[in-house]
């Protein structure tokens, strides 16, 4: 059950992602409209694009928001349904490998290169840390 709630999770983040229209195509978050700037920048539009869509829900998880902190974009969502013996360890480790599957090889694959990170961090509806996913050009192994 941890595994397919984990899975749509990840999809709901990754197709939240990709339908809040801050990122599409080749030349970054947002096709050629942000390539040319600075990543740091970019990676302000992004979250700014991002904000936009708090608060949206599917399922058990919600979008809190995004927020830049240099090259690094951070999405925050809450989870409803997390137990008090939630395996962090478990779910960190397979929230890891679902983004690096769907992030590494995607549309963000040139912000990565450009030295960009994602990070998907979750937690409980209380404020409690469960897991994150980072990725960047390294976990991607990448040639940047």
């Amino acid at each position: 059950m941890m595994k397919a709630a984990m899975s749509g999770l990840f999809a709901f983040a990754m197709g939240f992602a990709a339908t809040s229209g801050w990122f599409s195509g080749s030349g970054g978050f947002s096709g050629n409209s942000y390539a040319n700037l600075p990543i740091e920048e970019e990676i302000v539009k992004a979250a700014e694009a991002a904000n936009q869509k708090r608060g949206h829900t599917q399922g058990n998880a919600k979008f809190v928001g995004a927020s830049a902190h240099g090259a690094t974009l951070i999405y925050d969502y809450t989870l409803g349904f997390a137990p008090r013996n939630f395996n962090t360890i478990a779910a960190s480790e397979r929230a890891q490998a679902l983004m690096e599957r769907q992030v590494c090889s995607g549309p963000l694959t040139p912000a990565l290169r450009r030295g960009a990170t994602i990070v998907f961090r979750y937690s409980s509806e209380s404020g409690r840390d469960l897991f994150e996913a980072r990725v960047n050009a390294s976990v991607c192994r990448l040639n940047t």
